[in-house]
């Protein structure tokens, strides 16, 4: 903006500024100075501005003629711009033309002209109110889409989030549920590997190493507990006890190698007349007890027979030699004055003893059964 233009409006607004403050003398000296002053503004608001200001003055002055000349100018030039947009303006002309006709004393025109100016006055109220609303009806429309855009991403970072942390859950499952797999079949493979071991320690401490029949222990042990149940059932319990006869020449001639040669294989063929019930064990050296439940001494005699021929007609390969070999069986029976397992046992020893004496490779049967 040029220099000129400033200065004028400069004059212009210090008219104004006394004009309100009613120093009438200052305001028209600077209006004088304003229209002396350069000015070059095709602006209908400054024209409209300068010309009401010179008729408010000229009112103040009363100089009617100039006021009314001045308001009719203001007038025309409003009368070529939007009356929406110069609403304020059109207001200041009916007060100024109210204050005219007060002047004149025609206050039915004043009452009238104040009457159109209030209601221009509510209607460019309600217009800039209607500008603000829209204006700020507009703001928080914005705002609104800006927060709600601001809750959309804010809402699609935490379902990523979510699915991040879901992600991350179904990892740290996964891994568990791996680790206690791998406990679940670490504890199996112990308890059956545990498992396991008892049962060979099991069959260790109740079997024969070299026949793999039952040891002492585990025979008289089982043949205890098989007689009490003979006992309480009123049923018959029988016992066979055998040995191999001249086992000691067995040894002598080919080792003890040779002899557990021997004593495997008449284990093999004593075994396969054992039944399901039946316990065979090897008591000592060369001695053999098979315990016979529900079975009578006639039955006993006939299994121990079946074993004696089996041992005899076997042909025993020891070192690259074919040998013979015989066994004497003792058969005895529980009586019901018999108390304990020991006294069957003596019975069936004493008949072995018998078998021994009478030229070995026999049955006997013990003489009370």
């Amino acid at each position: 903006m040029k220099k000129e233009n400033l200065i004028s409006i400069a004059y212009l607004g210090l008219a104004k500024a006394h004009h309100r403050k009613k120093h009438n003398n200052k305001a028209r000296h600077y209006f004088t100075l304003y229209q002396k002053a350069p000015h070059n503004t095709d602006s209908p608001s400054f024209k409209v501005e300068s010309l009401f200001l010179s008729a408010s003055i000229a009112i103040s002055d009363k100089n009617n003629p100039l006021a009314q000349k001045n308001i009719k100018k203001a007038e025309q030039v409003l009368a070529h711009v939007d009356k929406e947009a110069m609403l304020s303006w059109h207001i200041q002309a009916l007060d100024l033309k109210a204050k005219l006709a007060v002047f004149n004393e025609d206050y039915q025109s004043a009452y009238q002209l104040q009457k159109e100016a209030r209601e221009l006055f509510n209607s460019y109220q309600n217009s800039e109110r209607e500008k603000i609303r829209s204006k700020y009806k507009i703001m928080l429309d914005t705002d609104q889409a800006l927060l709600k855009n601001q809750l959309l991403e804010q809402d699609k970072k935490l379902a990523h989030a979510d699915l991040e942390n879901l992600a991350q859950k179904h990892k740290l499952q996964t891994v568990l549920i791996f680790i206690i797999s791998i406990f679940v079949l670490a504890l199996i493979f112990f308890m059956l590997r545990q498992l396991k071991t008892g049962k060979i320690l099991h069959r260790l401490a109740n079997t024969d190493t070299l026949t793999e029949l039952a040891n002492r222990r585990y025979t008289f042990t089982h043949a205890e507990r098989m007689l009490s149940l003979a006992k309480q059932n009123a049923q018959r319990f029988a016992v066979i006890i055998f040995d191999i006869d001249h086992f000691k020449q067995v040894n002598d001639s080919y080792g003890h190698a040779g002899g557990d040669v021997a004593l495997k294989d008449i284990s093999a063929i004593a075994n396969e007349f054992v039944r399901d019930n039946d316990i065979l064990g090897r008591i000592g050296g060369e001695e053999f007890l098979l315990i016979l439940p529900k079975t009578s001494v006639q039955q006993a005699t006939e299994i121990a027979e079946r074993i004696r021929l089996g041992i005899t007609q076997a042909e025993f390969i020891i070192t690259a030699e074919v040998v013979t070999i015989s066994a004497s069986f003792g058969v005895a029976e529980l009586r019901d004055n018999q108390q304990n397992f020991n006294a069957i046992l003596h019975e069936a020893d004493m008949a072995l003893y018998q078998a021994k004496n009478n030229g070995r490779n026999r049955v006997v049967m013990a003489k009370n059964s």
